[in-house]
């Protein structure tokens, strides 16, 4: 009987097959995409109810008086603002802290007490240093910290953290707190490791003492970060400026350049926060990695195309050639 043999092939057709590449490397494609973007923190912020009035613009030295910086919402963005407070409500002033400067002239040069409790400060007992006092209407102008904006209290969840990020200057930066019923408290210190933190709860204000140990210019940087009740996270970095010494000069202060670190990477947790500091630098490894993945299969997609775009440009095979053989059974 004859019988007919003919050349196979093996497997599903090339058509499918190469559909089925093309398919799967696009879905892999759009699953790092995805992933890249679930990684990436996006500031989600609610516009609060009231909003603030916007800061002032203009550069601004303070030689006396009392401010307080915290948390506002300006232009559409919550910011770390510096509110300097008057008489009346009407007569107070929110301000950009990094078009800001104090100075602290010879009222607030100070010696060191001979007792344990400052032994804190960088300085020896009679060493000279120059005070930013917390006690408000002295000599020198007051800074402290504060959440209570309008909108802070309408929109705030719970507590804010304050951070130094930086400090510049000629000698060292100390800061601490101290009630007329207790001892001093340090709070930050120019000689240990940034960031230095410190919480503080809706509708709170901490009074602070600035003490330099050397007179100059100095330059700190600051963050306030938070959670809002909406479930949204904002963070906001400034630098704000201090001239200190015999002869102070606000201008001199502005006018010198800020040298320190940038302000995107200090947001430690703080004492007690389940955070994980590093998360920042954690999910730009992840994004990068995941978009040279993503670049890898998008180059191995457009090579699948490409050459089937070649294949289908070659002439057609002819038919397969049938064979007859004749067998006897």
């Amino acid at each position: 009987m004859p019988v007919t043999q003919q050349h196979l092939t093996t497997g599903p057709p090339r058509g499918r097959s190469r559909g089925a590449v093309v398919t799967f490397l696009a879905a892999v494609l759009a699953l790092l995409v995805s992933s890249c973007g679930a990684g990436v923190q996006t500031e989600v912020t609610t516009a609060p109810t009231p909003e603030a009035e916007p800061a002032s613009d203009g550069y601004y030295i303070q030689d006396l008086g009392t401010s307080t910086l915290g948390p506002a919402f300006d232009r559409n963005a919550w910011r770390l603002l510096l509110h300097e407070t008057g008489e009346t409500e009407d007569a107070s002033t929110w301000r950009y802290p990094s078009r800001t400067a104090l100075e602290a002239g010879p009222e607030a040069e100070l010696r060191v007490p001979d007792n344990e409790l400052y032994s804190f400060l960088d300085a020896e007992p009679g060493d000279h240093v120059w005070v930013l006092s917390e006690t408000e209407g002295g000599d020198t102008p007051a800074l402290s910290f504060s959440v209570q904006s309008p909108e802070a209290h309408s929109s705030i969840d719970t507590a804010v953290t304050f951070l130094l990020t930086a400090v510049e200057g000629p000698g060292t930066l100390t800061t601490y707190t101290q009630s007329a019923e207790s001892d001093p408290e340090p709070l930050w210190d120019s000689r240990e490791a940034f960031p230095q933190s410190m919480g503080l709860e809706v509708g709170g204000e901490t009074s602070v003492n600035w003490v330099f140990t050397k007179p100059g210019v100095y330059h700190a940087q600051l963050a306030v970060r938070a959670e809002l009740l909406d479930g949204s996270e904002f963070s906001d970095t400034q630098v704000i400026s201090f001239s200190v010494g015999d002869n102070p000069n606000g201008e001199r202060a502005l006018r010198t350049q800020w040298d320190g670190p940038a302000a995107a990477s200090y947001f430690h947790a703080a004492e007690g926060d389940t955070a994980d500091p590093g998360r920042d630098w954690i999910d730009i490894t992840l994004l990068a990695s995941a978009i040279g993945l993503a670049l890898i299969l998008l180059t191995v997609l457009m090579t699948v195309t490409l050459r089937t775009l070649r294949r289908g440009r070659r002439p057609a095979q002819p038919p397969t050639e049938e064979r007859e053989y004749d067998h006897t059974i």
